[in-house]
């Protein structure tokens, strides 16, 4: 009888591993409701993912980001389990464009502009509180350690006497708003360095037109893993994705 019990047992495993392998390879295409969220979708197409937020368009939280959370790639990872990796294009230094002025001034200013920079007032809890660090070559050399100013867009700095500009960047760090609710959202940047031109200049407005929300919420995401639980659902972080279609 024990025989028997292990026989069926074993019988039953074989079956289960072959109908994964079934619609693992053949049927897992489709689009995926989260249970948890039934606004957030998980769309499957060849070898492609396209996490969405379904919202009206009134809702606060697509004020600050786009209705795609994340877009990559996804292979099959015996057994029963997907790997999904977001594209490169998420990483990398942020650029900059840069107007110089030479001001009458004893100090050395910075405006700093973003999309994020220019919320409504009355969104302002949706989004981030941004921390600026920079960092300045001054001519003779100097090297700074780098400044964090809270939630401003204005950096004013003592000029030191007989001191140029040279080249300056960005550190960017955000304290998430509520609208960002997942782990992988990004919430430190960098800028590329930029090397200044008038080296006499001592007020620079900077313009970071990448720095949106879109860019900042995006679900960045590395060999993440996604278990197939059933032909027509996905477990996901611990998660439900039930197929619609």
């Amino acid at each position: 009888m024990k025989e028997l019990i292990l026989i069926v047992i074993f019988l039953s495993l074989v079956f289960e591993g072959c109908m994964v392998r079934q619609y693992q390879y053949h049927n897992i295409e489709g689009t995926y409701i989260a249970q948890w969220d039934n606004g957030v979708e998980l769309i499957l197409t060849k070898e492609k993912y396209l996490l969405i937020e379904r919202r009206p368009k009134n809702h606060p939280r697509l004020n600050h980001h786009c209705d795609t959370l994340s877009h990559g790639g996804w292979d099959f990872i015996y057994p029963g389990f997907l790997e999904l990796s977001s594209h490169a294009e998420y990483d990398g230094k942020l650029s900059m464009n840069v107007k110089e002025k030479k001001v009458k001034t004893d100090s050395i200013t910075f405006l700093i502009k973003n999309p994020l920079e220019k919320s409504d007032n009355n969104l302002r809890n949706y989004r981030p509180i941004i921390l600026y660090q920079l960092f300045m070559n001054l001519t003779p050399f100097i090297e700074s350690d780098g400044l964090i100013f809270i939630d401003s867009s204005i950096i004013t700095y003592p000029k030191p006497q007989d001191k140029l500009v040279s080249s300056f960047h960005f550190d960017i760090h955000l304290k998430p708003g509520t609208y960002i609710w997942h782990e992988q959202a990004k919430t430190y940047f960098q800028t590329i360095e930029y090397q200044v031109k008038n080296k006499s200049a001592n007020y620079f407005e900077v313009e970071i037109p990448d720095l949106t929300g879109c860019y900042i919420s995006t679900k960045r995401l590395f060999k993440d893993y996604v278990k197939i639980q059933s032909k027509n659902r996905l477990i996901w972080d611990g998660d439900e994705y039930v197929r619609v279609k």
